[in-house]
């Protein structure tokens, strides 16, 4: 603890730009520029760690560095499974609902506001997008962590499919 405290102590302009960066890195598709940011941090933090191996007190610090920089990627990785798992749930409500309404009136909805869910799927914060192509219908979200990724639900086989745009 007091080597954490130490690095905070010495590392102020690091500790908060980590803090920063792992925030702005955990927002809904914002997870790719960690892929970017993540790496040369602690390549960073290794090199440091193989120039200053002999003092004691350095290495100890490049330790905790590279400490608080894996407890970062891992709050990241941790935030963008709730994002994904929360996208999936709103997801499914919507094809729950998109079913009902073909078991009732016998045809897919013409758009989401015929199919009356309370929020427009395009409001829902993951992207939601409802579509009806001559009675095909389409139903994708983006990813939470990737820029240009999507997941579209297939209605004839009853399963999400992930697709690289």
């Amino acid at each position: 603890m007091e080597v954490i405290l130490l690095l905070a102590r010495r590392n102020r302009l690091f500790i908060v730009c980590l803090i920063l960066i792992t925030w702005w890195c955990s927002q809904r598709n914002q997870g790719w520029m960690f892929v970017v940011l993540a790496p040369a941090a602690a390549i960073y933090q290794i090199g440091k760690l193989g120039l200053f191996w002999k003092d004691g007190l350095q290495r100890k610090d490049r330790f905790a560095a590279f400490t608080v920089i894996a407890v970062s990627i891992l709050s990241v990785a941790a935030f963008h499974t709730y994002h994904h798992k929360t996208a999936r749930s709103a997801a499914n409500r919507i094809v729950t609902d998109i079913l009902t309404f073909r078991k009732n009136y016998g045809r897919y909805p013409a758009d989401e506001t015929e199919l009356a869910v309370q929020n427009s799927p395009r409001k829902r914060p993951y992207r939601l997008i409802y579509k009806n192509f001559v009675g095909e219908p389409k139903l994708s979200y983006s990813g939470t962590f990737g820029l240009f990724r999507k997941w579209e639900y297939d209605f004839s086989t009853g399963a999400w499919n992930y697709e690289s745009e």
